[in-house]
């Protein structure tokens, strides 16, 4: 009897573990153009997007203050003042 449980958990490691190796999406919610609310709603609405996406647990978020940082290293690699070396 032990034997089929150890043989039984056996495989429901073999076959979970592999699962929870899979990489989940990396997502962010840019800020949106508007006219009829202020920029602090639309910081709330974006805030609340992101969070509601994070609680879903199917995509890892990248908050707002790691993509402004995230786009600035970009501009910067593609201005040409960067290189190999």
């Amino acid at each position: 009897m032990l034997r089929i449980i150890l043989l039984i958990l056996m495989l429901v490691l073999l076959f979970v573990v592999p699962l929870s190796a899979v990489e989940q999406p990396t997502l962010t919610v840019f800020d949106f153009t508007v006219n009829s609310i202020t920029e602090q709603d639309m910081n709330s609405i974006v805030s609340f997007l992101s969070a509601s996406l994070f609680d879903t647990g199917l995509c890892r978020i990248i908050d707002i203050a790691q993509r402004e940082t995230i786009l600035n290293e970009l501009k910067f690699s593609n201005t040409g003042c960067t290189g190999e070396s």
